[in-house]
């Protein structure tokens, strides 16, 4: 008992730190993207909901998540740049034995193409590759994994501004090449389907 205690603690300690570390990281990617006299680089949040699905015991409810990306107009109609995504889902299968919380981090690179419609309103599509951490809290203590996920998404933005705009997507978001002690060791069961749902805001500077 004394055992999972510690280790419990010693994984909330950790956590600030990832979470610390993703956005810094995130944030250097940002401040290494080129400036161009021509290009416009498109900075937002966004927040809303997020699933990832496993076998029981270890399936996840629908939670609560938030993220960050920039992107840097490549042609009039592509957009690419890094993004960052934070998440936390509690278990779907409690109170079976086995089943765990889990803690989602992830830092990629996506690419979104713009429809070139008439009107404030534009839909796009986007696709990206981001590398996932993950902790999972269960009565035998902390567990970490990693796996990579490749988003895909569609959604509508309103540029009702020419700096300002808001957006809403949905996207699937699968995920390949599991590792670390949570799935290597203790076979906690991939979390290889997910999707989100996501409302944001965005500057374009």
């Amino acid at each position: 008992m004394h055992q999972t205690r510690k280790s419990s603690t010693s994984g909330a300690r950790r956590a600030p730190v990832c979470r610390a570390l993703a956005l810094l990281l995130f944030a250097l990617a940002v401040l290494a993207i080129p400036r161009r006299a021509h290009a416009m680089v498109n900075v937002g949040a966004e927040g809303g909901l997020v699933k990832r699905t496993a076998d029981s015991p270890y399936n996840l409810k629908v939670g609560f998540g938030y993220g960050a990306h920039a992107e840097l107009d490549m042609l009039p109609l592509l957009k690419l740049g890094p993004y960052y995504l934070h998440y936390e889902l509690s278990s779907a299968d409690q109170p079976s034995p086995g089943s765990a919380d889990a803690t989602f981090n992830t830092l990629g690179l996506r690419a979104r193409v713009i429809l070139p419609v008439p009107g404030s309103f534009k839909p796009y599509a986007y696709i990206g590759a981001g590398y996932t951490w993950v902790n999972y809290v269960q009565n035998s203590g902390d567990h970490t994994g990693r796996f990579v996920e490749t988003p895909i998404g569609v959604g509508v933005a309103d540029e009702f501004a020419e700096i300002f705009h808001l957006s809403l997507d949905v996207a699937y978001r699968p995920g390949v090449a599991f590792g670390g002690d949570a799935y290597d060791t203790y076979n906690v069961a991939h979390p290889g389907g997910g999707w989100s749902l996501m409302l944001g805001v965005a500057l374009n500077l």
